[in-house]
This record gives structure tokens, sequence and C-alpha cells, in this order.
């Protein structure tokens, strides 16, 4: 489960720090890096880079107890249910960057594929337009204000030579 800004902020603020891993290192860098030598539109260039390489080497994530969330009791529910991160409140769906469409996670292995129903629900559509809102104002804050960042509470979550 990749973590936003946002997420990090609400764990750490209930006291569950322990349970975040990564950091925004690598994303950083790589974005920097792929950013040089872009002539597009950076916003499509972060979507397509966010869609297509970033996973949990890349930005902070949480962290996993016997290939489980950490935060699964043994009834498979939500410890942190009201705090729980974006990531989570819109999956199984997900945007596609291809079609600009909400789509079902094909890495989802339930069996119930209510995409026909369920994708279309405003619900549904608004929670991972929230998320991938939330992923690109942490593009921006980061690329623009690390050093503000680091000063409230998140160096650790932030590349260190920045």
């Amino acid at each position: 489960v990749l973590l936003t800004l946002r997420d990090i902020a609400l764990l750490v603020d209930n006291g569950y720090s322990s349970a975040i891993a990564g950091s925004f290192q690598g994303f950083s860098l790589m974005l920097e890096k792929y950013l040089e030598g872009m002539a597009v539109n950076p916003l499509d260039s972060v979507n397509v880079l966010m869609d297509e390489k970033l996973n949990g080497n890349y930005m902070p994530y949480l962290q996993k107890v016997n290939n489980n969330c950490v935060f699964l009791d043994e009834n498979n529910k939500c410890k942190v249910y009201k705090i729980r991160p974006l990531s989570c409140k819109q999956y199984p769906f997900q945007f596609d960057y291809q079609s600009k469409l909400v789509d079902w996670n094909k890495l989802c292995k339930s069996g119930n594929h209510p995409e026909k129903e369920a994708s279309h629900s405003s619900d549904v559509a608004q929670t991972v337009l929230d998320y991938e809102n939330e992923r690109m104002r942490d593009v921006a804050l980061i690329l623009l204000n690390a050093e503000g960042l680091k000063t409230i509470g998140f160096a650790d979550y932030l590349p260190h030579g920045k």
C-alpha cells in the first residue's frame, strides 16, 4: 500500500509511525531524471511515471506481516479503518491513464468484479480521483518545497540530499 504525505501524517499523528517503510528518495531521484529530458507536459509525464514505474522502492508504504498488511487483524479486518490510507479507500479500483477511466485493479484476487456497476458510481470515481489528485499534490510539494516538508516532520520520508 503506497502512502501519500497525508497518509503518513495521519499514521504518525495516531502513533503508527512504525508501520511505515520506505521513503520518497527513489521517487524524487527518478522523477528528476525522467523530467530532465522531457519536452511534453510534465503532469502527463508524472502520471505515466507514477502509473507504470512506482512501487514500494520509490515511495513510502505500509509494512507487511506474513505478506499481509500490518493493520489486518486475525479476522482480516482493518484495525485503522477510520484513518486508512487513500489507496486502501479506492481499492480495488484505479485510474487507468491510457483509457482515462476508473477501472478494476486486475491484481485484485477477489472473485467479485462489480466494475460495471460500481466503477460508474460517483463515490468510487471521486475516491479514485481524490487519490490521484493527492499523489499529484505530493509531487508538487516534494519537488517545490522538500525543505519545508522536512521542517514539519517529514524528514524521515524525503530525500536527504535535497
